[in-house]
């Protein structure tokens, strides 16, 4: 096993270890009010602005802002007050155990995927300029090509974008602020 296999492993041995304390329902619901919190400040921000100018003397300025935090915030809350209940449930029909194994490998199956799709946009990086981890360690990892693959296989329309320009977009304008900053010094 290579040091980049160590490395790997790390966050899929977090994962199997929060998925098995929390359980398939936390860790599902967990997963869902994240996305659909996202989903749902974006949609629904607007009525809560209504709502707030309303109800609370507030800035203009800030009003955009509070109200994706608010919509997020009480999205996540609601699903996780749900998830809650689902698993005190559980537990009340002795399901628990079973719970906490499908933890465990959902939280393994997360973080996999997580790491995939890190890997996956690290790639162009790799490409280009900073080949890290080297070729020769990628090569010998038993783990970095089965991780990286996973995310394409599952969504083959994400190595038809092309990652490298955007990553190169990104870095040039970074070093365009920096540069600018220490102008203004």
């Amino acid at each position: 096993m290579q040091t980049l296999d160590i490395i790997l492993i790390l966050p899929l041995v977090w994962g199997a270890y929060r998925g098995f304390r929390n359980g398939f329902i936390i860790e599902l619901c967990t997963l869902a009010a994240l996305i659909l919190g996202i989903w749902g400040a974006i949609h629904f921000s607007d009525w809560v602005a209504e709502y707030l100018v309303q109800q609370v003397d507030i800035e203009r300025k800030y009003l955009p802002m509070v109200s994706f935090a608010l919509t997020f915030l009480g999205i996540v809350i609601a699903i996780n007050l749900l998830a809650t209940l689902l698993t005190t449930l559980l537990k009340a029909v002795a399901l628990n155990g079973i719970n906490r194994l499908a933890g465990l490998v959902f939280g393994v199956v997360k973080w996999s995927f997580l790491l995939s799709v890190l890997l996956f946009l690290w790639r162009p990086v790799q490409e280009g300029s900073l080949d890290w981890p080297s070729r020769a360690d990628r090569q010998q990892s038993v783990l970095y090509e089965p991780m990286a693959s996973l995310a394409p296989a599952f969504f083959p329309y994400l190595e038809e974008l092309d990652w490298r320009s955007w990553w190169e977009k990104e870095f040039d304008d970074v070093k365009r602020d920096v540069e600018d900053t220490l102008k203004e010094l």
